[in-house]
């Protein structure tokens, strides 16, 4: 219990009865008390705390049974709303995967369609329903004939029908075959090669015993138009007649 001095309102030490106020400025006849056990001190009493009170029931129970049954929770209600709440998650997440799958199906697969129908493009064979590549599949520039340089000029056989052509260059060593011809296609514009071993008899067919491939323009049906093809090609171009008659190697003169 906490004691006060009623002349200085101040809280004394405890074993202390009388402040030492008192006793430096002597009593005070208008506050003393009349009562001389009171006269220096006072107490005051804690205020007392108001706490629930729980009333328990008259059948001797206890008060927290009386909660209504519906307000509690069932046995295995816990559980059951657990599996709930997981079979929604699981059905979320389900339907998320089938989402994407379905983007990556749309987005993907066109692409991977259309790459495999260009390769199939390039290499000169589509796969048929089946899956398998036939014979029919196979483009028909792709199949070289006898003799093709594998140039992007194909290779010619003209008619031996008694024309003309004038021949500007040929290609006798197997090993340079293809680069000598290309050489001369390019720098001859719109001209044609041959193989003389495929061709009419008025041409020479070997040299050293290696086929011949020459370059040349036409063939003309009139040697007026061959002549003037040779004299704008120039250099040592010549010209022959296309047939199985004339003998080897005969120049026609313009």
């Amino acid at each position: 219990m906490a004691v006060f001095c009623d002349r200085c309102s101040r809280r004394l030490p405890p074993g202390l009865p009388v402040c030492t106020c008192a006793a430096s400025a002597g009593p005070n006849p208008v506050d003393a008390p009349s009562h001389p056990a009171s006269q220096q001190t006072r107490s005051v009493d804690p205020v007392p705390v108001a706490r629930p009170m729980v009333t328990r029931p008259s059948d001797g129970s206890s008060p927290y049974s009386q909660i209504p049954p519906a307000a509690r929770l069932a046995p295995g209600a816990v559980a059951a709303a657990r599996r709930r709440r997981r079979l929604v998650i699981e059905v979320s997440l389900s339907a998320l995967l089938i989402g994407l799958l379905v983007v990556a199906a749309v987005t993907v697969l066109p692409s991977v369609s259309t790459s495999l129908t260009q390769a199939g493009t390039n290499s000169g064979a589509l796969p048929s329903e089946s899956g398998q590549v036939s014979e029919g599949d196979v483009p028909q520039q792709a199949q070289l004939a006898p003799g093709d340089l594998g140039l992007p000029t194909a290779i010619s056989r003209p008619a031996c029908n008694g024309s003309y052509a004038v021949f500007v260059g040929a290609a006798v060593e197997p090993t340079v075959y293809q680069s000598q011809v290309a050489q001369l296609l390019g720098r001859f514009p719109e001209t044609s090669y041959l193989l003389a071993e495929e061709n009419c008899s008025s041409l020479a067919r070997q040299s050293n015993g290696n086929n011949i491939y020459a370059v040349y323009f036409g063939p003309f049906d009139d040697i007026r138009d061959a002549c003037a093809q040779r004299a704008r090609a120039g250099g040592d171009s010549y010209v022959r007649r296309l047939d199985n008659v004339t003998p080897v190697g005969q120049d026609i003169e313009c």
